[in-house]
């Protein structure tokens, strides 16, 4: 709809609307003005689909001895379909003018520069939902308009039915500028622990009855403003108890129109204007919002301190205290009218304000006290089963290479030949210009390997399961999904509309009981082949028997059974003996035992066909590079001649549980991937710290991938591992372990 009005008194006012949310449709919305802002209006759109719309614009900035009720009255010119062109805005009933404030501006007032206080406010009933602001140049009060009308329309607590959009124009001389405090972050994983940071706060910043104090806060009832707390009394001095006191007029000095809210950029602009206020020591507040649960604590001497988990999630609740130590009646006038009516930009903020550096840094350092904090080790060169790190050699027990084909001269003849013949890039998607003659014989190679009719080739195996479950699986399906499973297939998981399900790691009781009690269109029953942390198998017998007997589709991730599962290495369906069947699918990584890089999926041919044309990470990928897919073309080769690689992984599995047994080591090896569980982190990296200086290159893990205080080794043996390497990594492991139990 479009509205234009023209009247010799108060020039021309432009304005679009139009309503399109979830709620109520969208709405875009144009203000443009063709004079000064110099006199004020009042323009009233109602029932736009049950929402009212009220836009005031109006200049000069309110003199601090006049109130708003008093500035103007309110007289009906007419209904607004006389004005326009069209009349094709029905929806819009009336159009009220107001009698102006103040004179035009003369000649010396035209040459003042301004900025623009533009205000929402956003309601349902009485009942104030979101109010925000933003201090701009002329020329942005459109974006910040449009900005804070799509705000106001979706908010957490409830969908507003009347929004006000007040623009006003302040004299820059006015404006007051303001460093930013200096923010920091406290430790607190839940609301007592929250609160307890809050009452040090408190009683830091001379405030010894914090409990009285917090008290306030927690029972706080809903109000558009804050409670204006004495600190000496503890009682409230706000004009109007039920509104409590707002502070308002105030931006950041760099100004950006995001759609949604910034929580922490509003609050340190808040919180760096309440701290300068004459007579206030500090400020406290939980968000109103039922899905933000941060909040703060801000003072000149503490600056700003971000409290996180001061509430549950989707908790309504919230409240502000303004802590005052003023002792008169003119104490009280002069912090009002600065807080009210003293227009700040706060300079100095965070550069990037969406990724908050200080959050990064705190988080960082806590990483590092609580032993999590990880850095990459930088590998110089490889040579079999050793690799050289700062100059020196070490046996590592760290790779995924568990037939050692990364190393193997042919795989890497066939990538060189490859590199001279198609160049380092593909050069495209598959689906544009990077499919070539090498990807459909790799691809053709899988399929005959697994015994699937047809394979499609990912980056990663990573891309693979990301992209598979959603194209395949939406409302109304259900996954059911190990608890251990990979962290790829937990995401893809997250990223389907599907339901999932969690049955408890290998339990197949718990699977069969979820499947019988939950109702689903269709089902699928996801699950590692070798479990990429344990290094236990699945029971790929019993998944298969519950794939054909509750009709569900079996999807098995052999990215660690590739190459090592099966009595020549071709994996789940070979170690349990088991044909493929439509119903189920082979996703595996080309990354592990094929010692190269990317992923693939292989089924039947229709749904290898779907996948090419729904995949996003198939189809929205530059593809694998020729030399990378020669190479694994050469190793899916060696592995399908008499494979003595996979017999040599399997001695030296072997081999690893008799000299754990031998040197009374906890652990044993079902696969090449061996969990030594040592306890703590510390304790973790301690010992493979310990490790490092005997010459053995062992990774601790730690959580999030394990539980909190279970930390492990995480061993992989390959064929490459020789007899005296093994004898002796398992000795010393045994002596270190021994060594650390006396200490303790």
């Amino acid at each position: 709809m479009n509205a234009c009005l023209w009247t010799p008194a108060y020039g021309r006012l432009l304005m679009d609307a139009c309503l399109w949310t979830p709620a109520y449709g969208r709405l875009l919305m144009k203000i443009l003005m063709f004079r000064h802002f110099c006199q004020d209006f009042f323009i009233e759109i109602t029932q736009i689909r049950g929402v009212r719309i009220h836009v005031y614009i109006y200049r000069p900035f309110p003199k601090k001895n006049q109130t708003k009720n008093e500035s103007f009255e309110a007289q009906k010119i007419g209904n607004v379909k006389k004005y326009s062109k069209n009349n094709a805005f029905p929806n819009i009933n009336k159009v009220v003018s107001l009698r102006e404030i103040s004179p035009k501006m003369n000649a010396s007032e035209t040459n003042k520069s301004y900025l623009y206080a533009v205000k929402m406010r956003a309601s349902k009933g009485d009942i104030h939902l979101s109010g925000a602001e933003r201090l701009v140049e002329k020329k942005q009060i459109l974006p910040a308009s449009q900005s804070l009308l799509k705000r106001a329309l979706n908010h957490g607590n409830g969908n507003a039915d009347a929004v006000h959009l007040k623009v006003e124009a302040i004299e820059c001389s006015e404006v007051l500028k303001v460093p930013s405090l200096s923010v920091t972050e406290a430790d607190a994983s839940n609301p007592a622990e929250a609160f307890s940071v809050l009452g040090r706060l408190l009683k830091e910043n001379g405030i010894d009855d914090a409990e009285s104090c917090l008290s306030l806060l927690k029972n706080a009832s809903p109000m558009r403003g804050a409670m204006l707390v004495d600190i000496r009394t503890l009682q409230r001095c706000e004009p109007d108890p039920e509104r409590g006191v707002r502070a308002t007029y105030m931006d950041g000095e760099k100004t950006c129109f995001d759609t949604g809210k910034n929580h922490f950029r509003e609050a340190l602009i808040l919180a760096t204007k309440v701290s300068s206020a004459p007579y206030i020591v500090g400020e406290l507040c939980i968000s109103d919002d039922c899905n933000y649960t941060t909040g703060y604590f801000a003072s000149k001497k503490s600056g700003y301190v971000r409290i996180p988990n001061l509430k549950a999630h989707g908790d309504p609740h919230g409240g502000r205290l303004f802590l005052y130590d003023g002792t008169s009646e003119e104490d009280l006038k002069e912090t009002l009218a600065y807080l009210e009516h003293q227009a700040v930009v706060v300079t100095n903020l965070p550069m990037d304000v969406s990724l908050p550096v200080f959050d990064v840094r705190q988080r960082l350092k806590a990483l590092k006290e609580k032993h999590l904090y990880r850095t990459e080790t930088v590998i110089e060169a490889v040579e079999s089963d050793r690799v050289r790190i700062d100059g020196r050699w070490y046996v590592s027990f760290t790779s995924n290479d568990y037939l050692g084909f990364s190393q193997h001269p042919e795989v890497k003849s066939s990538a060189v030949r490859a590199l001279e013949q198609y160049g380092v890039g593909s050069g495209g998607s598959r689906l544009m210009c990077g499919t070539f003659e090498l990807h459909r014989q790799l691809e053709q190679l899988i399929a005959d390997f697994t015994g699937h009719e047809a394979a499609m080739v990912f980056n990663s195996g990573f891309a693979a399961n990301v992209s598979i479950l959603p194209a395949l699986f939406g409302e109304g399906d259900v996954i059911f999904s190990d608890a251990l499973n990979h962290a790829s297939l937990i995401d893809g998981c997250r990223l389907c509309k599907a339901q999932t399900v969690i049955y408890r790691h290998n339990d197949m009781s718990d699977l069969e009981e979820k499947l019988r009690s939950t109702s689903f269109k269709h089902a699928v029953i996801v699950s590692d082949a070798i479990f990429s942390m344990d290094g236990d198998i699945a029971d790929g017998t019993v998944l298969s028997e519950f794939a054909e007997k509750y009709h569900a589709l079996l999807y098995i991730d052999e990215a660690h059974a590739t190459g090592v599962l099966g009595e020549h290495g071709c994996g789940f369906k070979e170690h349990f003996h088991f044909q493929p069947k439509p119903s189920y699918l082979c996703m595996g990584s080309l990354s592990k035992a094929i010692g190269v890089e990317g992923g693939f999926v292989a089924g039947s041919a229709e749904v290898i066909d779907y996948l090419r044309n729904t995949a996003r990470g198939y189809i929205f990928s530059t593809s694998l590079p020729a030399p990378s897919v020669a190479a694994a073309i050469k190793s899916f080769q060696l592995l399908q001649a008499p494979s003595r690689y996979v017999e040599a992984l399997r001695k030296n599995i072997a081999l690893l549980n008799s000299l754990c047994r031998q040197f009374n080591l906890p652990m044993t090896a079902e696969t090449p991937i061996v969990s030594c569980e040592v306890g703590s982190e510390e304790t973790a990296i301690l010992l493979s710290e310990r490790l490092f200086e005997e010459g053995f290159f062992v990774k601790a893990v730690r959580y999030p991938t394990v539980a909190k205080g279970a930390a492990w080794l995480r061993i992989t043996i390959t064929a490459l591992h020789t007899h005296e390497h093994l004898e002796r990594f398992a000795q010393t492991l045994a002596g270190l372990l021994k060594e650390m139990t006396v200490k303790n």
